[in-house]
Order: structure tokens, then C-alpha cells, then sequence
């Protein structure tokens, strides 16, 4: 029984893994919650176990302690609102605060699912450090979402050949033309990719460094070309160039671990055969996807670059919410219903609901404030420090030091792309990021036991 309690957790945690990309990216209400609902079954799960093993958790200090004050700072808003908000005549309506100056938000009904969610995603971060402390866990963690991406990946390029489009869920007549697999919109979508593209790249750099590693070869050399196509075909801007950066870092980082061991085996006509088939491939979805790929870069050099881009402007307008949402913001997912209040004076110039700031650093101050802020740097900004340490200083078995250099990748891609767009809202790709940052917390974990360690009984 003990047992089962300790695994439930896991097995569930690497079924959300699968599940968030594949429920429409998890940007379906219906799909949100059911996450949601999951990351907070492993967590409460694990806690119970841990509970009763009266084993503590090996969690970072740095890591829990902010999660924690995250945890307490969001709740605590929650109990003590300082307004509510009309959605009928579109007005905020002021409420006497129980605690004064303490954090409160706007609005309690945007509030409380999305600090579910986040409750959710600090418990995951935290789960996965303790549990990438066993290497075949976290083996299996690099395996899952390395298969899952392949699988969307394949599931997009057959819906652009095959021209299938899927629908907004606010409006089922609008049809994503720009969309990719289950993602609406295609940004989403090549976020994604670029956050799969180096942890199955990863496994095929693994799979050559080692010998006689045939089938593991034929399984992630195609799936690492399929990613790039699937960046190609997703038609996003931003994904395409990040794709690229990240494609030239890994090329330029095999060949120098290929060096070092001394493993440059692949056979001409095994080479030759790749090559070919990444261009059929990667050419294909190019010619395929042309029109899109011409309509999309054009906007950047009819409208991208002057002063008038919307999000430019949004940007100039989350500086002016800073001042009123303070040191401790208008609370988690409350940024949709102030934006309007602030743009009045630009008129048309910002069309459309923007549910999202499309840089994801800004709409974080705004609705955590600028102490909330802090606290979510050190857990992102932390991991990369902590990992990068760790490669540095700690010696490490192949499959871990190649895992970890991914990850760190993977982070640098979607932390670029959090500077003009909003991976970082979107609850598939909070679930990832969330689940690479904690391989990084764990990162010295991954040490390689000692010659008596190892063998003692």
C-alpha cells in the first residue's frame, strides 16, 4: 500500500504531461481545470506520502521558501479583495480591505482559478526537484515529454498537409487558419515546439555519443527533424527564429561533446541519408506552408517595427498599470479586466480583447506586483544559475549532463520568447517550463555517487 502511495503521484504527474498538450493545449476552460485538477492530486499525493513515510521532502530552500511566500501572498489577496468588479456595466467597485496595505485583488472571480493553477504549478516545481533525485524517474520525465512533442509534432504536420484547421473555443465559426496541431494559436504552438526540440534533440545527441545505439537512433534523429518542420510549419515569427538559434547552439554544442569522446561513427551513407531527409522534410513543410510563411513575415516590414505595433504600445501601458498595481499587483489573472481601463486614451489604436500583455515579465509585475515579482524570478531565474553551476562544478554521468544542458536550452528558448509573447500564461507550457525548472533545481542531485558510496550495501 505504501508503495502505491509513493508512485500514484508519479504516474499521474507523467499523465498530465501527456494530457496538457494534447487537451488543445490545455487553453480549453474544460481543460485548464481538469490540469489543474491533476497537478493538485499529485501534490496533495506526494505530501500525504511524504506525511506518512515521515520522510521530508528534498526540496532547494531557495525554491520551497519562495514558493511558500508565493502560496501565502496569492491567498492571502484572495481573503482580502480591495475591489470587485461589475461585469455588467464594466466598472470596479472598491471593498474595505480587512487587512490595509496587505495584498488584495481586483477581482476574486479571475483570481481564484488561476491561483489554483499557479498553487498547482509551485507544488509541481517542487515535486519534480524531489523526484529527479532518482534517475529513473527523471529519465522517464525526459522520455515522456520527448514522445509527447514527437506525437504533436506529427499530429500538426498531418493536419497541414491534410488542411485541417480547429476552431477558437469563443467562437466556433472562427477557424485558425495560422493555427498548429491542437493549438489555436500558432505561437503557442511553436513555444511548444521549441521547448521539445532540445530534450528530444538531447536523446539523439545521447544516442550517438554512446555505441551500438541503433534503434534509439532511428527512433530520435527523425523525431529531432520533425520538431524543426514542425517549427516551420507552425508560422510563428518568433518560434521560427528561436527554433533556429536553438538548432545552431546544439549543432555547434554535439560536434564539440562529439570531439571530446571521440564517437564521429556515423557511416557516409547513414549521413548522407539524414541530410537528405532532413531537406525533403524540412523543404517540404516550407513549400507547404509558403503562403502562410510570406503573409507572416510581411506583416514584420508592413507594421512590426513602428511605433504603432500594438504590443509596443501594450507595453507602454503596462508601465503606466505599475503604478497602481503596486508593491503587490492587482492578483493573478486579473490583468484581462484592467487592461481596457488603461488604453481608453489610445482609441483605436489597441483593437480587440487582450487577455494577455504578450510579454509575460510585464503582466507578471502587474498582477503579482513588484515583491511578488522577486519571488518568481528566484524560482525562474534561479534555475538557470543553479544549472549552470551545476554543469560547471558537479560531475555528472552522460545522460544527466546531457539532460541538463536541454534544459537549460529549453528554458532559454521560452524565456526569450516570454519578451514578446505569453508561453508563460498558457497552462500546457506552464506545466513544461515548471517541470524543466525543477530538473534545474535539482541539478546537483545528479551527482555521481562516490566509488564507496556505490558499493556499499
Amino acid at each position: 500500500m505504501g508503495r502505491l502511495l509513493t508512485n500514484t503521484p508519479r504516474w499521474i504527474f507523467l499523465a498530465a504531461l501527456v494530457f496538457a498538450p494534447w487537451a488543445y493545449g490545455c487553453t480549453r476552460p474544460w481543460s485548464i481545470a481538469a490540469l489543474t485538477a491533476m497537478m493538485l492530486a499529485v501534490v496533495a499525493l506526494w505530501l500525504l506520502d511524504c506525511l506518512g513515510r515521515r520522510r521530508r521532502p528534498v526540496v532547494p530552500w531557495p525554491l520551497w521558501a519562495s514558493a511558500l511566500f508565493l502560496l501565502a501572498q496569492g491567498w492571502i489577496a484572495i481573503v482580502n479583495p480591495q475591489g470587485a468588479y461589475d461585469r455588467v456595466n464594466l466598472v470596479f467597485m472598491p471593498l474595505k480591505q480587512i487587512v490595509p496595505f496587505a495584498p488584495g485583488v481586483i477581482d476574486r472571480v479571475d483570481a481564484i482559478p488561476a491561483l489554483l493553477r499557479q498553487s498547482g504549478l509551485l507544488g509541481i516545481v517542487c515535486f519534480v526537484a524531489d523526484l529527479a533525485r532518482r534517475p529513473a524517474w527523471r529519465a522517464r520525465v525526459w522520455g515522456t515529454m520527448a514522445l509527447t512533442g514527437i506525437s504533436i509534432v506529427l499530429c500538426g504536420l498531418f493536419m497541414k498537409i491534410a488542411g485541417i484547421h480547429i476552431a477558437s473555443y469563443k467562437d466556433p465559426t472562427d477557424i485558425g487558419w495560422n493555427g498548429f496541431a491542437l493549438y489555436f494559436y500558432h505561437a503557442n504552438a511553436g513555444a511548444y515546439i521549441n521547448l521539445v526540440l532540445p530534450l528530444v534533440a538531447g536523446l539523439a545527441a545521447l544516442a550517438f555519443l554512446q555505441p551500438h545505439a541503433h534503434g534509439r537512433r532511428a527512433l530520435w534523429l527523425p523525431g529531432t527533424i520533425l520538431c524543426i518542420a514542425g517549427a516551420v510549419a507552425s508560422l510563428s515569427k518568433g518560434a521560427m527564429v528561436i527554433s533556429l538559434l536553438l538548432l545552431v547552439v546544439l549543432l555547434a554544442w554535439y560536434v564539440r561533446r562529439a570531439r571530446e569522446n571521440g564517437v564521429f561513427d556515423l557511416a557516409p551513407g547513414a549521413l548522407g541519408a539524414t541530410v537528405i531527409g532532413a531537406v525533403v522534410v524540412i523543404g517540404a513543410m516550407v513549400f507547404l506552408s509558403w503562403p502562410g510563411l510570406v503573409t507572416r513575415w510581411g506583416e514584420l516590414g508592413r507594421s512590426g517595427l513602428t511605433a504603432q505595433n500594438p504590443r509596443l504600445l501594450t507595453y507602454t501601458v503596462c508601465a503606466r498599470m505599475f503604478g497602481d498595481s503596486g508593491l503587490w499587483g492587482f492578483g493573478p489573472g486579473n490583468f484581462a479586466i484592467a487592461f481596457p481601463h488603461y488604453t481608453r486614451d489610445l482609441g483605436k489604436a489597441i483593437a480587440g480583447v487582450w487577455i494577455y500583455a504578450h510579454e509575460d515579465y510585464l503582466q507578471t509585475v502587474v498582477e503579482w506586483g513588484c515583491i511578488g515579482a522577486i519571488f518568481w524570478a528566484v524560482i525562474f531565474f534561479g534555475a538557470f544559475v543553479l544549472g549552470w553551476r551545476t554543469l560547471r562544478t558537479v560531475p555528472l554521468s552522460e545522460p544527466d549532463s546531457v539532460l541538463l544542458t536541454m534544459a537549460l536550452l529549453s528554458l532559454a528558448g521560452v524565456a526569450t520568447h516570454a519578451l514578446f509573447d505569453f508561453p508563460l500564461q498558457i497552462a500546457s507550457l506552464q506545466l513544461y517550463t515548471a517541470t524543466l525548472l525543477a530538473l534545474c533545481w535539482a541539478g546537483p542531485a545528479f551527482v555521481i555517487p562516490s566509488r564507496s558510496h556505490r558499493s556499499a550495501p
